[in-house]
C-alpha cells in the first residue's frame, strides 16, 4: 500500500484532501483499499479532541465514499466494530448499508442483540441502527450532495 496514502490519512485536513485520496483509491484493488481503510475505520481515538480530525474517522469516511468490495462478511465487519467503534460516526454503518444492504446490516445487528454482550457494545449495535435507520431516510439526491460536502 502506498506510503503516501497511509501520510495523508495522517495529515488531511481538508475535505478536498479526502477528494483526492478518493479519486486514487477508485483505481486501487477494492481488496486493498479495504484491507487498509476497514481495520482503521473500526477503532476509536481518543486521544485527540475532535474525533473528526483523527485518521480514524477519515479512514471511514473514505469507506463509505469509495464503497470497495468487502474481503469479510457483514457480520464480521459489524462484530469488529463492537469493541472500539465511535458510534458518533455515521460513516461505518452507512458503508455497511450501502456494500452489503441496509436490511442485512439490519439483520445482522438484531442476531448480534441476541448474544450476551457487554452493554458497551450493545450501545454501539444499537447506534448502528439508529445511522442505518438515518441513512435510508435520505434521498439519493441528499446522500450526493453529502457526498461532494465530504470531499469538496
Amino acid at each position: 500500500m502506498p506510503d503516501d496514502i497511509i501520510a495523508t490519512l495522517r495529515r488531511a485536513v481538508f475535505a478536498s484532501d479526502l477528494g483526492e485520496l478518493r479519486a486514487k483509491m477508485q483505481l486501487w484493488n477494492p481488496d486493498d483499499v479495504f484491507n487498509l481503510l476497514f481495520p482503521m475505520a473500526v477503532h476509536e481515538d481518543e486521544r485527540l479532541p475532535s474525533h473528526r480530525a483523527t485518521p480514524v474517522h477519515r479512514a471511514a469516511r473514505l469507506l463509505f465514499l469509495v464503497v470497495p468490495a468487502s474481503t469479510i462478511t457483514c457480520e464480521q465487519a459489524v462484530g469488529a466494530m463492537l469493541p472500539h467503534w465511535n458510534h458518533r460516526d455515521p460513516e461505518l454503518p452507512w458503508y455497511l448499508a450501502r456494500h452489503f444492504g441496509a436490511e442485512t446490516t439490519q439483520s445482522v445487528v438484531e442476531e448480534l442483540r441476541k448474544r450476551s454482550l457487554p452493554l458497551d457494545q450493545l450501545e454501539r449495535l444499537r447506534a448502528i441502527t439508529q445511522w442505518i435507520e438515518k441513512y435510508q431516510r435520505y434521498s439519493a439526491a441528499e446522500i450526493e450532495e453529502m457526498e461532494r460536502w465530504m470531499t469538496s
